[in-house]
Formats: structure tokens, C-alpha cells, sequence
């Protein structure tokens, strides 16, 4: 009797091994299989086969400014009329600083932080990294102007308001001003041939069914950044299956750096300035969750419940039929 027991549990626990390898051997199989996935489809269609690739929209021939001395940095209105933050990545930045000390160094005349400001990157570049994905925006804040601007490329515009009652029927007088200036393009030209010369920037547009223009590739590469709002399938990040995601690599914490990080720096000369932000955000193809290993989990001990109920009643039939004997 102690025979056939000590048999029936080494049995039980041989099938309880080979079922356990042959489980944890799947997952491991599904897991190198869904991480592939991810990868060749960012690399093979969003990177197009190469190591580097970016893109870029920005249209605006025409600026209106504002004079510094109009600005009060006290007044709510006055910040009301100002882009004073990107919103990127599920993240905010701010740049109320390069704003406040922009208009308080008294170089600038003439300003604008909301016409031809970018509140979301202008420009998206996405390099292969050996831990990832490192997607940079370039981002422009704002432009100013100083006295030696020519004014025969200012522009004024006068309208006149009446808002009848609401004004003591009163006539109104609002003054605008634009530039016509090439200084946005010239940092753009700078930045292809300079900081991101050699690689591939698309710049195609092609026109929605609304009619708009728009950057396929631009909202292509957008789209592998985390996102500010919780989207239909539940999640923040890029992925093509519910077991990996493209996420902030946490890990350059531990590095004593940031998986965020961001300068802003200016280009022009003593007549003008383009004020930017570059920001740089580190990415990793991360499994979500344990998501596979639960379900593969769950696989191997459904599969051990059914081979160890049908190893007992192959045990029991087998010891019945030797009793006969």
C-alpha cells in the first residue's frame, strides 16, 4: 500500500513539474512573441526601417504682436492673452519665467507669446536608443522684438467698436499690429541642417475629409507618446496588444536623471528673438501589468487540475484492474 502511494505522489508530482515548465516555457515564448510585436511595428512602420525619423508642421506667414509696455505682470488679462504652457505627453511644462524675464530686461519693444507660439511640439523626432525610444518636441514659446525691428514691417490695424448701450454708446478704439517676418522659418532651417542634420523630417501634408491640412506622420509619431487623457481602450500609452505598452522609462531615476527632461533656449540676432523648448522624453517597451503572466498563470493551473484528476482516475483504474488479477 505504501508502494502504490509513494508511486502515486512522485506521479503527481513529475506531472505537476513538466506541466509548470512547459507553462512557464509558453509564457516566456508569448512574452518575447507580444514584445517583438510591439517593437517591429514602431520600428518598422513609425521609423520606417530606420534608427531616426521626425516630422514637422508650422504655418503662420503672418504674427501679431503686442507692445511690452502694455503688458502688467499683475493682471490676469494680460497673462490671459499668452500661450504660457505646452501641454505634451500627459504633461504640462510652463514657461512663465522665459515670459516675465523676456519683458522685464527692457531690450524688447514689441512681443507675442500667443500667434506664433506652439502649445503642443511643432516638431516631433523619434531615435532608436539601446534602452528604447528616446521622442523629442520642439516647441516654440514665443518671439520678441527689439527697437532696432524695422517699423515699415509693422502693420496697424485700427477697428472701432460700438457696443451700443453696453458702452454709453460709445465708440471704441482697439489697435493691432503684425509683422510679416521669416525668423520662424530660419530656426526651423537651422534645426534640419544643424541639431538634426542627416536624418529623415517629413514635413508632407495631405487634407483630412473636412478639408483641413494636416501631417500624417507628425500624429503618427504623436501618437507613441503617453497620452493626458484615458482614450477608448484604456490606456495611456501606445501599444497593439493588452501585454506591452511604450511607457516613460522609470529607470533613469535610479540613473540620477529624468525620463522628462527639457531645455529652453532662443535663436536670432539684436533685432529679434525666437524663444523655444526642446523637450526630451525617454521611452521603454514595458510588459502592462503582468497581464500575460496572470493569464498564463491561470492556464497552468487549469491544465494541472485536469492532468492531475485524470492521472487519479487513470491510478485508480489501473490498481482495480491489477486487484482482479
Amino acid at each position: 500500500m505504501k508502494t502504490k502511494i509513494f508511486k502515486f505522489v512522485v506521479g503527481a508530482i513529475a506531472i505537476m513539474a513538466f506541466v509548470a515548465g512547459v507553462g512557464y516555457y509558453s509564457y516566456l515564448q508569448a512574452k518575447d512573441k507580444y514584445f517583438r510585436e510591439l517593437k517591429e511595428t514602431i520600428d518598422e512602420i513609425y521609423l520606417e526601417g530606420q534608427s531616426e525619423i521626425g516630422a514637422f508642421r508650422y504655418e503662420n506667414d503672418s504674427i501679431q504682436v503686442k507692445k511690452v509696455s502694455d503688458f502688467s505682470l499683475d493682471e490676469n488679462l494680460s497673462w490671459l492673452m499668452t500661450n504660457s504652457e505646452i501641454f505634451w505627453g500627459g504633461l504640462r511644462f510652463t514657461h512663465r519665467e522665459v515670459i516675465s524675464e523676456m519683458l522685464t530686461n527692457g531690450k524688447y519693444e514689441w512681443y507675442d507669446f500667443n500667434d506664433c507660439s506652439t502649445n503642443y511640439p511643432f516638431m516631433i523626432v523619434v531615435k532608436q536608443t539601446d534602452r528604447g525610444y528616446d521622442i523629442i518636441g520642439e516647441c516654440i514659446l514665443g518671439i520678441g522684438l527689439t527697437h532696432l525691428f524695422p517699423n515699415n514691417q509693422i502693420t496697424e490695424k485700427v477697428t472701432k467698436h460700438n457696443w451700443g448701450l453696453l458702452s454709453n454708446k460709445e465708440e471704441s478704439v482697439t489697435h493691432s499690429y503684425k509683422i510679416q517676418t521669416d525668423i520662424v522659418y530660419s530656426y526651423i532651417k537651422s534645426i534640419l541642417e544643424e541639431k538634426y542634420n542627416g536624418i529623415t523630417i517629413r514635413n508632407e501634408e495631405t487634407k483630412d475629409r473636412s478639408g483641413y491640412d494636416k501631417n500624417v506622420k507628425l500624429e503618427m509619431l504623436n501618437r507613441l507618446v503617453m497620452k493626458g487623457a484615458c482614450p477608448i481602450d484604456s490606456s495611456l500609452h501606445f501599444r497593439i496588444n493588452k501585454y506591452f505598452e511604450l511607457k516613460l522609462d522609470d529607470r533613469f531615476n535610479t540613473m540620477g536623471s529624468s525620463p522628462v527632461i527639457w531645455h529652453t533656449g532662443s535663436y536670432g540676432n539684436d533685432i529679434q528673438t525666437i524663444f523655444t523648448k526642446t523637450i526630451t522624453t525617454h521611452y521603454s517597451i514595458q510588459e502592462n501589468s503582468e497581464v500575460l503572466f496572470s493569464e498564463y498563470k491561470k492556464k497552468i493551473i487549469i491544465g494541472l487540475l485536469v492532468l492531475e484528476i485524470l492521472y487519479t482516475l487513470l491510478f485508480i483504474i489501473i490498481g482495480k484492474v491489477k486487484n482482479k488479477k
